[in-house]
Protein backbone atom coordinates (compact mmCIF):
# COMPACT_ATOMS: atom_id res chain seq x y z
CA UNK A 1 0.00 0.00 0.00
CA UNK A 2 2.88 2.32 0.79
CA UNK A 3 4.25 2.00 -2.77
CA UNK A 4 1.22 2.43 -4.38
CA UNK A 5 0.18 5.46 -2.06
CA UNK A 6 4.13 6.80 -2.86
CA UNK A 7 3.25 6.06 -6.77
CA UNK A 8 0.20 8.01 -6.70
CA UNK A 9 1.68 11.39 -5.15
CA UNK A 10 4.61 10.92 -8.08
CA UNK A 11 2.19 10.48 -11.07
CA UNK A 12 -1.16 13.16 -9.46
CA UNK A 13 1.53 16.08 -9.98
CA UNK A 14 2.63 14.99 -13.21
CA UNK A 15 -0.66 14.28 -14.75
CA UNK A 16 -1.58 18.32 -13.49
CA UNK A 17 1.67 19.53 -14.93
CA UNK A 18 0.82 17.29 -18.45
CA UNK A 19 -2.89 18.70 -18.39
CA UNK A 20 -1.32 22.44 -17.87
CA UNK A 21 1.53 22.11 -20.62
CA UNK A 22 -1.57 20.70 -23.09
CA UNK A 23 -3.88 23.89 -22.28
CA UNK A 24 -1.17 26.50 -22.10
CA UNK A 25 -1.91 27.25 -18.79
CA UNK A 26 0.85 28.18 -16.62
CA UNK A 27 0.49 26.39 -13.27
CA UNK A 28 2.02 29.21 -11.40
CA UNK A 29 -0.77 31.84 -12.44
CA UNK A 30 -2.71 30.48 -9.78
CA UNK A 31 -0.75 30.32 -6.90
CA UNK A 32 -0.96 32.00 -3.77
CA UNK A 33 -4.80 32.85 -4.72
CA UNK A 34 -7.64 31.94 -2.52
CA UNK A 35 -9.73 28.48 -4.14
CA UNK A 36 -12.04 29.29 -7.11
CA UNK A 37 -15.83 27.94 -7.08
CA UNK A 38 -15.31 28.54 -11.08
CA UNK A 39 -12.96 30.28 -13.49
CA UNK A 40 -14.15 33.36 -12.31
CA UNK A 41 -15.01 33.27 -8.54
CA UNK A 42 -12.95 32.65 -5.76
CA UNK A 43 -13.81 32.26 -2.61
CA UNK A 44 -12.53 32.72 1.40
CA UNK A 45 -14.28 30.46 3.49
CA UNK A 46 -13.50 30.49 7.26
CA UNK A 47 -15.39 29.29 10.66
CA UNK A 48 -17.25 32.11 11.02
CA UNK A 49 -17.73 33.93 7.42
CA UNK A 50 -17.02 33.13 3.96
CA UNK A 51 -16.43 35.86 1.02
CA UNK A 52 -16.20 35.86 -2.33
CA UNK A 53 -15.36 37.53 -5.95
CA UNK A 54 -16.25 36.90 -9.11
CA UNK A 55 -14.72 38.56 -12.14
CA UNK A 56 -16.51 37.44 -14.63
CA UNK A 57 -17.85 40.87 -15.54
CA UNK A 58 -14.45 42.95 -14.30
CA UNK A 59 -12.64 41.92 -16.77
CA UNK A 60 -14.29 43.51 -19.50
CA UNK A 61 -14.42 46.78 -18.11
CA UNK A 62 -10.40 47.72 -18.52
CA UNK A 63 -11.48 51.15 -20.40
CA UNK A 64 -14.20 52.50 -17.62
CA UNK A 65 -13.29 54.69 -15.28
CA UNK A 66 -15.39 51.84 -12.21
CA UNK A 67 -14.87 48.51 -12.11
CA UNK A 68 -17.69 46.31 -10.90
CA UNK A 69 -17.32 43.03 -8.39
CA UNK A 70 -19.55 40.31 -7.89
CA UNK A 71 -18.86 39.93 -4.11
CA UNK A 72 -21.08 37.30 -2.02
CA UNK A 73 -20.97 37.40 1.77
CA UNK A 74 -22.13 34.46 4.05
CA UNK A 75 -23.12 34.19 7.31
CA UNK A 76 -21.54 31.00 9.09
CA UNK A 77 -21.55 31.61 13.01
CA UNK A 78 -23.72 32.50 15.42
CA UNK A 79 -23.32 36.30 16.02
CA UNK A 80 -25.09 38.59 13.76
CA UNK A 81 -22.21 40.65 11.85
CA UNK A 82 -22.75 43.95 9.92
CA UNK A 83 -20.63 45.30 6.66
CA UNK A 84 -21.09 49.00 5.93
CA UNK A 85 -20.72 51.16 2.64
CA UNK A 86 -17.02 52.00 4.55
CA UNK A 87 -16.18 48.26 4.68
CA UNK A 88 -14.80 47.46 1.42
CA UNK A 89 -11.23 48.30 0.78
CA UNK A 90 -9.65 47.36 -2.81
CA UNK A 91 -6.19 46.58 -2.84
CA UNK A 92 -3.53 46.16 -5.80
CA UNK A 93 -0.69 44.51 -6.28
CA UNK A 94 1.30 47.53 -5.10
CA UNK A 95 -0.64 47.83 -1.68
CA UNK A 96 -2.97 50.93 -2.84
CA UNK A 97 -6.31 51.10 -1.72
CA UNK A 98 -9.51 51.55 -3.60
CA UNK A 99 -12.43 52.66 -1.22
CA UNK A 100 -16.20 51.60 -2.67
CA UNK A 101 -17.14 54.65 -4.66
CA UNK A 102 -20.08 56.20 -3.75
CA UNK A 103 -23.50 54.99 -5.09
CA UNK A 104 -24.44 58.70 -6.83
CA UNK A 105 -20.86 58.53 -8.81
CA UNK A 106 -21.83 55.13 -10.43
CA UNK A 107 -25.58 56.18 -10.86
CA UNK A 108 -24.39 59.15 -12.79
CA UNK A 109 -21.53 58.74 -14.48
CA UNK A 110 -21.24 54.41 -14.94
CA UNK A 111 -23.99 53.04 -17.48
CA UNK A 112 -23.13 49.35 -17.18
CA UNK A 113 -24.58 48.01 -14.49
CA UNK A 114 -28.03 46.26 -16.24
CA UNK A 115 -25.24 44.53 -18.77
CA UNK A 116 -22.92 43.51 -15.76
CA UNK A 117 -25.40 41.68 -14.71
CA UNK A 118 -25.37 39.82 -18.08
CA UNK A 119 -22.26 38.82 -17.86
CA UNK A 120 -21.95 36.32 -14.65
CA UNK A 121 -23.88 33.25 -13.15
CA UNK A 122 -22.21 33.56 -9.56
CA UNK A 123 -25.46 34.57 -8.48
CA UNK A 124 -27.23 31.36 -9.47
CA UNK A 125 -23.84 29.30 -7.75
CA UNK A 126 -23.77 31.39 -4.64
CA UNK A 127 -27.35 30.81 -3.97
CA UNK A 128 -26.58 27.54 -4.78
CA UNK A 129 -23.99 27.26 -2.38
CA UNK A 130 -25.75 28.07 0.61
CA UNK A 131 -29.36 25.79 0.04
CA UNK A 132 -30.54 25.99 3.62
CA UNK A 133 -29.32 29.51 4.34
CA UNK A 134 -31.89 32.42 4.40
CA UNK A 135 -31.22 35.37 1.39
CA UNK A 136 -30.43 38.90 2.64
CA UNK A 137 -30.91 41.60 -0.26
CA UNK A 138 -28.33 43.94 -0.66
CA UNK A 139 -28.80 47.40 -2.14
CA UNK A 140 -25.23 49.49 -1.70
CA UNK A 141 -25.42 49.67 -5.73
CA UNK A 142 -29.85 49.37 -6.52
CA UNK A 143 -30.35 49.39 -10.33
CA UNK A 144 -33.37 51.69 -10.23
CA UNK A 145 -32.85 54.61 -8.29
CA UNK A 146 -36.27 54.55 -6.59
CA UNK A 147 -35.00 51.76 -4.58
CA UNK A 148 -33.56 53.09 -0.85
CA UNK A 149 -29.61 52.66 -0.96
CA UNK A 150 -28.74 50.80 1.72
CA UNK A 151 -25.84 52.13 3.85
CA UNK A 152 -25.19 48.95 5.67
CA UNK A 153 -26.26 45.11 6.02
CA UNK A 154 -26.47 43.04 8.74
CA UNK A 155 -26.85 39.33 8.24
CA UNK A 156 -27.39 36.76 11.11
CA UNK A 157 -26.35 33.57 11.43
CA UNK A 158 -26.72 31.21 8.56
CA UNK A 159 -28.03 34.01 6.13
CA UNK A 160 -26.16 35.14 3.45
CA UNK A 161 -26.28 38.08 0.23
CA UNK A 162 -24.10 39.28 -2.54
CA UNK A 163 -24.73 42.06 -5.16
CA UNK A 164 -22.04 43.87 -7.42
CA UNK A 165 -20.06 46.54 -5.68
CA UNK A 166 -18.33 49.25 -7.39
CA UNK A 167 -14.61 50.76 -6.94
CA UNK A 168 -12.47 53.16 -8.68
CA UNK A 169 -10.52 51.39 -11.62
CA UNK A 170 -7.31 50.32 -10.36
CA UNK A 171 -4.12 52.52 -12.17
CA UNK A 172 -1.96 50.07 -13.38
CA UNK A 173 -4.94 48.13 -15.11
CA UNK A 174 -6.89 45.11 -14.64
CA UNK A 175 -6.31 42.01 -16.80
CA UNK A 176 -3.74 39.97 -14.98
CA UNK A 177 -3.31 41.99 -12.25
CA UNK A 178 -4.27 40.60 -8.73
CA UNK A 179 -6.37 41.99 -6.30
CA UNK A 180 -7.03 41.76 -2.77
CA UNK A 181 -10.41 42.81 -1.37
CA UNK A 182 -10.56 43.38 2.27
CA UNK A 183 -13.97 43.96 4.49
CA UNK A 184 -14.15 44.60 7.74
CA UNK A 185 -17.40 42.80 9.57
CA UNK A 186 -18.72 43.85 12.63
CA UNK A 187 -17.87 42.65 15.17
CA UNK A 188 -14.89 40.67 13.84
CA UNK A 189 -11.37 42.09 15.09
CA UNK A 190 -9.88 41.59 11.66
CA UNK A 191 -10.93 41.87 7.97
CA UNK A 192 -11.95 39.28 6.46
CA UNK A 193 -10.42 39.20 2.41
CA UNK A 194 -10.02 37.27 -0.50
CA UNK A 195 -7.16 37.06 -2.98
CA UNK A 196 -8.12 36.89 -6.67
CA UNK A 197 -6.93 37.44 -10.46
CA UNK A 198 -8.65 38.98 -12.97
CA UNK A 199 -7.87 37.15 -15.87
Amino acid sequence: MKRVAKALALIVPLALSAACAHTGADPRKYAGLDRRLDPFTYIEEGKLVALAVNTQATRYREKESYIPLAVGIANKGKKTIRVDRESFILYDETGKRYPMVPFSEVNQRYERSPSDRQFTTFFEIWNAKWPVYTPVPSDFFPLRTARIVQEFIELPPFHYTAEYLYFPHPEDGLVNHRFELHVNIKPLEEPVFVKFLVD
